[in-house]
C-alpha cells in the first residue's frame, strides 16, 4: 500500500484548533488518566506518544511522573510546530513509517489513531517494532464481531473506521515480536489493546 498522507489536521486546525481540543479531551480524560497510572505502575522510563495531537500527556507526565522520557510523534506540521513551541519533544513523521530504530521505547502509546488510518496493520506493526516492552492503543470505536468498515470521506481526506476484533487478534498473533495481548475495557465508549513484546 502506498503511504497515506494524512492532511485533515493541517488543512483545518488553523481555524478549528479549539474544536479539535474539545474532541480529543484534556488530560483528565478517562483513558488518559487510566494509562498514566498504568505506565507509572509499570515504571516505564521511555514513551512514544504516536499520533500525540496536542500532546496533553507531555504536560501531565511532567507533573505526575517526571522520570518518564516522553516523545510525541505526529504527521501534522501544524501540531509539530505548536507543540515544539511549547517545549514538547517531538518527531514529525507518519505513524506507519517513522524511521526510528527498533525497540526505541519501553512503551509506544496511541489513542484514537487507528480509526483514522486506511488500515490498522501498518501502524500497529510500527508500534510493535518500536516497543521494547509494550504497545498500547486506545480505541474510541471498540472493535467487535462485526464486519470491518472502512469509511473514507474523500472531500476531507479523512478515515473513520471500525475494525473486526478477530481480524486484529489474528494479525497480532502472526507477529514474532508478540509475547501476549489483552483487551482492556476503559469506559462505555473506549477500550484498549495492550500488546506485550518479547524480550530479545
Amino acid at each position: 500500500m502506498e503511504d497515506f498522507k494524512q492532511t485533515w489536521w493541517d488543512d483545518n486546525l488553523d481555524t478549528m484548533y479549539d474544536e479539535f481540543v474539545s474532541w480529543v479531551g484534556g488530560r483528565d480524560s478517562i483513558s488518559k488518566v487510566f494509562f498514566r497510572n498504568y505506565i507509572k505502575e509499570k515504571q516505564y522510563k521511555t514513551l512514544l506518544d504516536l499520533g500525540c495531537g496536542n500532546a496533553t500527556e507531555f504536560f501531565a507526565y511532567k507533573d505526575e511522573y517526571p522520570e518518564l522520557d516522553y516523545t510525541g510523534l505526529d504527521s501534522s506540521s501544524f501540531l509539530y510546530e505548536k507543540n515544539t513551541s511549547l517545549g514538547v519533544n517531538m518527531v514529525l513523521s507518519p505513524a506507519e513509517n517513522t524511521g526510528l530504530p527498533d525497540r526505541s521505547y519501553d512503551v509506544v502509546f496511541s489513542r484514537h489513531v487507528l480509526e483514522h488510518q486506511p488500515d490498522f496493520k501498518p501502524v500497529l506493526t510500527e508500534m510493535m517494532r518500536l516497543s521494547s516492552r509494550e504497545a498500547i492503543h486506545v480505541f474510541f470505536i471498540a472493535p467487535g464481531e462485526f464486519p470491518e468498515h472502512i469509511g473514507y470521506d474523500q472531500s476531507q481526506n479523512l478515515y473513520h473506521n471500525r475494525y473486526n476484533k478477530s481480524d486484529i487478534e489474528k494479525f497480532i498473533s502472526l507477529n514474532n515480536l508478540v509475547e501476549s495481548y489483552e483487551w482492556i475495557s476503559i469506559s462505555e465508549v473506549e477500550c484498549a489493546l495492550s500488546i506485550k513484546i518479547l524480550n530479545p
